[in-house]
């Protein structure tokens, strides 16, 4: 995989299907002129309604302790690269992993008296800030390190490396399919599929409420299940394609102007050298 910032991925003949961040056998790098640019959008009322909260959510249930949620340096996925010991923002991995860990049980999604925690991450870009709100009901252990891995600081200059645009079309060249998102959070900042660990991976976790619209927040993954960690992305295309294949854990509650203007610069930077998108900041909070 290239480790261009800005990876493009264009799909134009008929395949079986698309798959998770990366996947597939689409080339990057290719320029801008050749993106087709007839992306459908969504309201922020479409947003809020897109994932909705089951009433039986029972946040203690879904609770695992760390070591049962996560799967361990020892037990690597298969094709995953080793967890690097520094990330590019010059983080230890083994301290942001320790912290992680150390962090997971202070984590809740509701009170003593059974009342939900409602959780945000707020990005703070070059181009503006970005509110993710957590849907725990869809994916808990990959909200809790979402959160887990903000308060640790993990997020801080880290910087939206790569972006994902893929068409599937049909032999009469009709759109069948299409992906466009964001994604961040690569340890070595390159954007790379196989990166993204920090000495565990999560566990696979999928929801049939988890519904791949505009908005929605998931763990990048390759082909093996168990290999969401630190990468996520935001996406910026109605995919029901994908369904039940990322983890979905969040949705974007605020800022998704500004989501969508990082793809379109992104997009039209191409491999020009026009630095990635930075996250100034991540700073998570909760309400009841």
């Amino acid at each position: 995989m290239s480790t261009n910032h800005w990876a493009r991925l264009i799909v134009p003949v008929a395949l079986a299907g698309l798959t998770g961040c990366g996947a597939g056998s689409s080339k990057p790098g290719t320029s801008a002129a050749e993106t087709v640019s007839t992306v459908q959008t969504a309201s922020t009322a479409e947003i809020k309604n897109a994932a909705p909260v089951s009433k039986q959510f029972d946040a203690k249930a879904v609770h695992l302790p760390f070591d049962q949620a996560i799967r361990p340096a020892d037990q690597p996925p298969a094709g995953a690269d080793r967890p690097p010991d520094t990330t590019f923002t010059g983080l230890s991995v083994f301290k942001i992993m320790r912290q992680v860990r150390d962090d997971w049980d202070n984590i809740r999604f509701s009170d003593e008296a059974g009342k939900q925690i409602i959780w945000t991450v707020s990005l703070e870009t070059e181009q503006g800030p970005i509110e993710i709100t957590m849907l725990p009901q869809l994916a808990p252990n990959h909200a809790r390190n979402f959160i887990a891995l903000a308060r640790a600081g993990y997020y801080k200059g880290m910087r939206f490396d790569r972006i994902r645009q893929e068409e599937l079309v049909d032999n009469s060249g009709q759109v069948t399919a299409r992906v466009e998102q964001l994604e961040a959070g690569c340890p070595l900042g390159t954007g790379e599929t196989a990166g993204g660990g920090l000495g565990y991976w999560l566990r696979h976790e999928t929801n049939p409420e988890a519904g791949h619209a505009v908005g929605m927040v998931g763990a990048c993954r390759d082909e093996e299940a168990d290999t969401g960690c630190s990468r996520f992305f935001i996406l910026l295309s109605d995919s029901p394609h994908l369904n039940g294949h990322q983890p979905i854990f969040g949705k974007v509650t605020k800022g998704l102007d500004v989501a969508k203007a990082i793809l379109k610069s992104s997009s039209e930077s191409g491999d020009a050298g026009k630095p990635p998108v930075l996250i100034q900041n991540a700073k998570a909070g909760s309400t009841r």
